[in-house]
């Protein structure tokens, strides 16, 4: 995917900041012919501002692009971004072990997420991942664990709740496959995201959905 014009880049910058739960960073994004890109042999780059959480990630222009792979500004903005949530730790020697490391757990993140999101994948499952890998890497780091959710004081498996997995309405009697959890973002209330048999999104409290849906047994 190439970015024609700053409207589309633009669009999809608040998208990905939002499933990569980057809404607290001001992060502008633009093309850049190569000589205004600082880093040698790169098809983007991010420079961050780590204590105003300021970025500004700048994608290559496809004038000088020449590499054997298609290029795909979609990928690189992704990649770019979830450098932010580890810029915290941003301390590895450059060419060392260490960032090599990095960058291929970064290069993996971003490709998965951007082909889930091709596949028809809804943006909070993508954020789910995106937070469980984020949430491992901190706790190596020694960093806190962000707390699972919870309700009912129990983890969303114990009280029955698990994503891909079919449940029915009891009122109606249809079938339904929770997608994933999100929250609201003016309530703040914990939602479960479900669809219906042709391919319709919804969304409700978690508490109402427990008292109005059952997981099919077997399934």
């Amino acid at each position: 995917m190439i970015y024609k014009t700053q409207e589309e880049l633009d669009q999809a910058l608040a998208y990905w900041q939002k499933v990569l739960q980057l809404q607290d960073w001001e992060v502008k994004a633009s093309v850049e012919r190569k000589k205004d890109i600082t880093l040698d042999d790169v098809d983007a780059m991010v420079s961050w501002y780590f204590t105003h959480k300021k970025a500004i990630v700048r994608l290559l222009d496809p004038i000088d692009y020449n590499e054997l792979f298609d290029q795909d500004h979609e990928y690189s903005l992704v990649h770019e971004l979830l450098h932010l949530h580890f810029a915290g730790f941003d301390t590895t020697a450059k060419e060392s072990l260490e960032e090599k490391l990095l960058e291929q757990c970064i290069n993996a993140l971003s490709t998965a997420l951007v082909s889930l999101k091709r596949a028809g994948s809804s943006s909070s499952v993508l954020t789910g991942l995106t937070l469980e890998v984020a949430s491992t890497f901190k706790a190596r780091e020694g960093v806190p664990p962000t707390p699972q959710l919870k309700i009912r004081g129990l983890p969303l498996e114990a009280v029955g709740l698990h994503v891909n997995a079919e449940y029915t309405n009891t009122k109606n009697g249809s079938t339904y496959v929770v997608k994933g959890f999100g929250r609201h973002s003016e309530t703040m209330a914990h939602e479960v995201e479900y669809v219906d048999s042709e391919g319709e999104r919804w969304h409700r409290p978690i508490e109402l959905f427990l008292e109005k849906f059952t997981k099919k047994e077997g399934v």
